[in-house]
């Protein structure tokens, strides 16, 4: 193809020639809008006016205005004469004659731009009065009206980061029954909704051709795959058709969530061995784990080593479905899945994946949940392994529940230096058993924790079980000694009320500490020598840490008002004597509980106030009824 211009100069032109016309349009249209929207003169109105008026005398005869004209500008020869009176005649025809002439130009000029207005005005009315008749009744609205009338109706609006797989099928099942009331409606639903409204995918959905259906509307949108309840909502022996269907669109999952925790719980009466199910309530589970292992089975038979490669989050929960032979990773179907960009792994009650997974360099955050009293424990080593091998992982999250010594396999003492933020839970678990995690993971540069020690499970008799539990705290914050702010909880399963002392001088750069002492007498962070019932040395050169901010969580301030307020006065005037007051920046106070009661009798600001200024203090209370 040859070029429009051999020469660039000629195109140049060409250009800067097109650039004037448009200019020279522009202008154009500036000034004859002014000239339509100029000022009218009053003469021009009265000339019209006349003309007006010479027609509707003749009724509407336009030769009313012509006899006026023949009378006004007479047609008969000029006689030249040198009569005085003659000439004086003539020139009052002649003057005459011009008014006339003038009053024409007048009115001809305003006409002409009365056409040009009302031309406009004509050219708009008729646009809107052709709206307005369409407009008859609701389905004359226009199709973006009618589609975002739609979309509000079926309650499905812009996604979030977390997707409700609830919410999606309920907006998916109000579509489906809009489509049926009109043609117009079915083509809105069909063809209008956003791709993005067709791209979930759930084991709600029982039939095979509308997954197929929703693939190909959902055009190229990232997919979302919800098996919240294992399969077991499909019909009986439907489940690997099922999951074929969905498998087609493999390529484009971007998050994949399997299991659903606390439905599980809710739905078969509860895991914990500790409730009494009833006979149907055992039948339904074991019926259910039974639906949950033929189907895992399927997904591995049906997937192989597929290659997922859009999938960035992950989420496994397995709540007592794996047998033993399951929880060795190399009979887990996901952890044959080569994902290359996945960057969040949630799983529970199941076995570390092996070192070394395609997954591993892009995992970013990793949360972990195991029960002892579900499935076996693992080994600390597995876990050791796998972290190693993830050099992104950013945020951890741990949750170990009835862990024994017994069940408890420490392992070398290893850390993982690209942990920001790490989470510890320790749930009806030995203080040796927590101890022993401790002491063969950490993260040394790890900047934010969360420590949650609940319903520590302490044998009768023990009488070293405040020994125990301070070298369990003690073995986790003092090998993570760079953190910035702490979040810490602590409840005793016998409430034996044992105050922990937190290793200040080791977290020496703690800025933010959030704490919840639900069942302490008296909180002792820096030792108190005076105490009868649990003596503890003050260090020397004691310092606290430069806390900006410190949070107290309550379920009874009332009941301890006294021990909570004495504990504040003894925490700032160290802060003060340290010389850190000034910098100190919020006290906050919250008492949450599941009925309402009295405030606390005394003012937080007048407990305080020679330490702390009434506006660096906060408090709420919030009650569940």
């Amino acid at each position: 193809m040859h070029r429009r211009f051999r020469c660039a100069g000629y195109e140049e032109e060409y250009l800067r020639e097109q650039e004037l016309e448009k200019e020279r349009a522009a202008e154009a249209l500036r000034k004859e809008e002014e000239e339509r929207n100029a000022p009218v003169d009053p003469k021009a109105i009265f000339a019209l006016s006349n003309v007006l008026d010479r027609v509707l005398d003749r009724k509407g005869d336009l030769n009313g205005q012509m006899d006026w004209v023949k009378n006004a500008i007479p047609f008969d020869p000029v006689v030249f004469s040198s009569n005085q009176r003659h000439r004086k005649h003539a020139q009052g025809n002649v003057k005459r004659a011009q008014d006339a002439l003038r009053e024409l130009e007048l009115s001809l000029g305003l006409a002409k731009q009365l056409q040009a207005y009302l031309d406009v005005q004509l050219k708009m009315a008729r646009e809107k009065v052709n709206a307005l008749a369409l407009r008859t009744n609701f389905m004359s609205l226009p199709k973006s009206i009618l589609t975002e009338v739609i979309v509000l109706a079926v309650g499905q609006g812009s996604r979030g980061p977390n997707v409700d797989v609830d919410e999606e099928m309920s907006a998916r099942n109000k579509a489906i029954k809009l489509s049926h009331v009109c043609r117009q409606f079915r083509n809105i639903v069909f063809s209008n909704l956003k791709a993005q409204f067709w791209s979930t995918l759930s084991d709600q959905m029982i039939d095979t051709e509308k997954i197929k259906f929703c693939i190909a509307r959902s055009g190229k949108s990232p997919i979302d795959v919800f098996l919240k309840h294992w399969g077991s909502k499909q019909l009986e022996g439907h489940f690997e058709q099922f999951f074929k269907a969905c498998f087609l669109s493999s390529k484009r999952w971007v998050s994949m969530v399997v299991g659903d925790y606390q439905r599980t719980r809710r739905e078969f009466g509860g895991l914990d061995d500790n409730y009494r199910k009833t006979r149907d309530e055992e039948e339904k589970l074991a019926k259910h784990l039974e639906v949950v292992r033929r189907n895992i089975d399927v997904i591995g038979r049906v997937s192989g080593n597929a290659t997922v490669p859009k999938l960035k989050k992950l989420a496994m929960y397995f709540d007592k479905a794996l047998t033993p032979q399951l929880l060795d990773p190399k009979h887990n179907p996901f952890w044959r899945w080569k994902m290359p960009d996945l960057v969040e792994l949630k799983i529970t009650d199941c076995h570390p994946p092996p070192a070394g997974l395609t997954f591993a360099p892009t995992l970013k955050t990793f949360m972990m949940a195991l029960d002892a009293k579900s499935v076996q424990p693992f080994k600390m080593a597995q876990l050791s392994n796998f972290l190693a091998s993830c050099e992104s992982l950013d945020i951890v999250y741990l949750s170990f529940s009835n862990w024994t010594p017994s069940s408890t396999t420490p392992c070398q003492f290893r850390g993982f230096a690209s942990v920001r933020d790490v989470s510890f839970l320790f749930y009806t678990c030995g203080p040796e058993a927590a101890k022993a995690v401790c002491s063969s993971i950490h993260f040394p540069k790890a900047t934010e924790m969360y420590l949650g020690i609940e319903e520590i499970d302490v044998k009768e008799g023990d009488i070293h079980f405040a020994l125990k539990n301070q070298a369990m705290v003690d073995e986790c914050l003092n090998n993570h000694p760079l953190l910035k702010k702490l979040k810490f909880s602590y409840v005793t399963h016998t409430f034996l009320l044992t105050p922990i002392l937190l290793p200040f001088n080791t977290l020496r750069f703690l800025e933010e500490l959030f704490i919840s002492p639900e069942c302490w007498t008296e909180i002792k962070f820096w030792g108190d020598p005076d105490d009868s019932d649990f003596p503890t040395p003050v260090p020397k050169a004691f310092r606290l840490p430069p806390i900006r901010r410190l949070s107290l969580d309550y379920t009874n301030m009332r009941r301890k008002w006294d021990n909570n307020i004495s504990w504040a006065k003894k925490f700032f005037a160290q802060m003060k004597k340290q010389g850190d007051l000034d910098t100190f920046g919020k006290w906050d106070v919250c008492e949450t509980a599941g009925w309402a009661r009295p405030p606390p009798p005394s003012d937080l600001s007048s407990a305080i106030n020679d330490c702390l200024p009434v506006e660096k203090i906060s408090s709420r209370w919030v009650y569940d009824n």
